[in-house]
């Protein structure tokens, strides 16, 4: 029977850690599109070691957050007006399977948790009145609610990509929050729609609601990056 050592326990919490820091920093934007992760640079950020700095990098590797280069190390991934679009047509297929088992397999508590959801939401403001950037708060609980949204459709791997999916939009769209989209929206008013079709249990509702949701947040990261590269 294999052992773990604590030596080896240790390492491995740390690269969780590290794990989590880097990811987050990546996909709120903290480090640029493009940008070199070099190692000295992130030990000196999170005080972590070299070890389990490369473990988190080559496990955001396989995420596809970065990208490695086996002459040049790791870099923050690009972003293209390509990926973006395929990015929320993915979006939109994974959206029509959800909603659809979601609504079939309904749990007792499924509609409770939403309200709860809902509620935190709508009480909890985007962005601090002097500042561009998004709430801490704000993103955990706009993540949760639209988790919450599709919770009861029973696919494990269809939770796990629609996660991710909604991570990877989530890295482009901080990638460019300073900048003023050329699209004007509500996204109050987007996200109440959304809740009234989930408590109608109106398949199609929801199903369209979403996929507005999700096209109309490509249209506006395409006008930044436009914008940004004009």
């Amino acid at each position: 029977m294999k052992t773990t050592s604590p030596t080896d326990a240790a390492t491995e919490t740390t690269a969780t850690r590290a794990y989590e820091l880097l990811r987050r920093d990546i996909l709120f934007g903290t480090f640029r599109p493009g940008s070199r992760l070099s190692i000295d640079g992130l030990r000196e950020r999170y005080k972590i070691g070299p070890i389990p700095l490369r473990e988190a990098l080559n496990r955001l590797a396989a995420e596809l957050l970065i990208k490695q280069s086996d002459q040049r190390g790791f870099f923050v991934r690009d972003v293209s007006v390509t990926e973006i679009r395929q990015l929320g047509d993915t979006r939109c297929w994974v959206n029509e399977i959800m909603v659809r088992e979601s609504f079939k397999n309904e749990s007792p508590e499924w509609e409770k948790e939403l309200i709860v959801a809902a509620h935190h939401l709508f009480r909890t403001p985007r962005t601090p009145s002097d500042s561009t950037t998004i709430n801490p708060d704000w993103e955990a609980r706009h993540r949760h609610f639209h988790m919450v949204l599709v919770a009861d459709c029973p696919s494990e791997w269809l939770q796990k990509f629609n996660a991710d999916l909604f991570d990877y939009t989530d890295f482009y769209r901080n990638q460019y929050l300073s900048a003023k989209p050329a699209i004007a929206r509500d996204i109050h008013a987007e996200h109440q729609a959304l809740f009234e079709a989930a408590l109608s249990r109106d398949t199609a509702a929801l199903t369209e609601a979403l996929n507005a949701h999700v096209r109309q947040t490509v249209q506006t990261l395409i006008s930044v990056l436009a914008a940004s590269s004009g």
